[in-house]
């Protein structure tokens, strides 16, 4: 069995005099049995001789403690290989130590290769963070050049109608309100191209956060919304989850505004909770992952045009023409949810109360 085994195996007395060396300890060192048998082990190899940690490893094996050196670029005999080292044992008496040695080169060479490819994906990483924040600060900087003009050609037409209205026909009056109304909606358009440039996919969240402050600083936020459409907002249970504070913080506002603009004739109602759940998006108890659950639930129709089962995308020369409002809201929505790794469940309930869920994954913060 010594001699049919891939490992290299060397044993030694007690008076660490070569005992047994078998064919793959040969081809290792490039010495024949005949040449080492019964010899000191320092002799044949003497590079183990400034070996500290292997000789204290022998020591220790004499004692009958087991050891293991892992490969080390530090000595040529361990470069590639890691050593057990083991006691050999008669009737529970010391008699020698066995060196198993295995070659381990395949191991390192696909480990350096993992972690060069680990360097590069970290370094992309951190170059698609770089272009996401510059394309952000871009998109806001460009949208807001382009507000100032927009405001003025609004304006212009607003004065042109007071003063020349007078002379001007229906036809006229209406080609300048619609024309207004179009710039409104390019302006519409700029706001939901900031918002998308915001959503950074490329940063991890790692830190927990507060679902209720957010909760609160939304009712701040929009207070003068909630009353003029005697908006009814609560909460359930609201544990802290792992996100990104501000893409949350956006999310939930563009779910509210949707939900306060969109529901008539009855005054809208928003709740908002969050926990930690078990769910399967196979419905297989196997697949079941855990989660960090966010449910808005509303008595709007708002979305019920928008398809759930439909990833809603952005990207590949998706036109955003196409998409308004509640469609826009669920764009951001699905991307948020791309840069956590998660998803979104939208249930409808024929009693007036719809509701969306957010899962992010937990399992990979534990």
């Amino acid at each position: 069995m010594i001699e049919s085994s891939i490992d290299t195996m060397i044993a030694i007395g007690t008076d660490e005099l070569v005992i047994s060396w078998n064919s793959s300890a040969t081809i290792l060192f490039d010495r024949i049995q005949d040449e080492v048998l019964g010899k000191s082990l320092f002799y044949v190899l003497p590079s183990l001789k400034n070996d500290s940690s292997l000789r204290t490893a022998i020591h220790w094996a004499m004692e009958g403690k087991k050891s293991y050196l892992p490969s080390s670029d530090d000595f040529p005999h361990r470069k590639h290989v890691e050593i057990h080292v083991i006691p050999l044992c008669k009737h529970r008496v010391i008699e020698g130590v066995m060196l198993l040695i295995h070659d381990v080169s395949h191991r390192i060479a696909n480990e350096r290769e993992l972690q060069r490819v680990n360097e590069e994906l970290q370094n992309r990483v951190r170059q698609l963070h770089i272009m996401s924040s510059e394309f952000a600060q871009l998109t806001h900087v460009a949208s807001h050049n382009i507000r100032g003009p927009i405001r003025e050609i609004y304006t212009l037409v607003e004065q042109l109608l007071r003063s020349e209205a007078r002379v001007m026909s229906g036809s006229g009056r209406a080609s300048f309100r619609r024309m207004q109304s179009s710039l409104n909606r390019m302006n519409i358009l700029l706001d939901d191209i900031i918002t998308l440039s915001q959503i950074n996919i490329a940063e991890r969240p790692d830190s927990f956060i507060n679902i209720s402050e957010l909760v609160n600083e939304i009712r701040i936020q929009f207070e003068k919304k909630l009353e003029e459409s005697k908006t009814v907002l609560t909460t359930g249970e609201l544990n802290d989850i792992i996100a990104h504070r501000n893409q949350i913080l956006l999310l939930l506002q563009q779910i509210f505004l949707n939900v306060i603009k969109f529901t008539a004739p009855d005054p809208p109602r928003i709740n908002v909770q969050s926990s930690k759940t078990l769910y399967s998006k196979t419905n297989d108890d196997k697949h079941t992952q855990e989660y960090f659950l966010l449910s808005v639930t509303h008595n709007s129709s708002v979305f019920d045009e928008v398809d759930s089962g439909k990833k809603l995308d952005v990207s590949n020369g998706t036109d955003m023409r196409n998409y308004t409002g509640p469609a826009i809201a669920m764009i951001i929505a699905a991307r948020i949810m791309e840069a956590h790794s998660g998803f979104l469940v939208m249930e409808k309930s024929s009693q007036k109360e719809n509701k969306i869920d957010f899962f992010f994954p937990a399992n990979n913060h534990e």
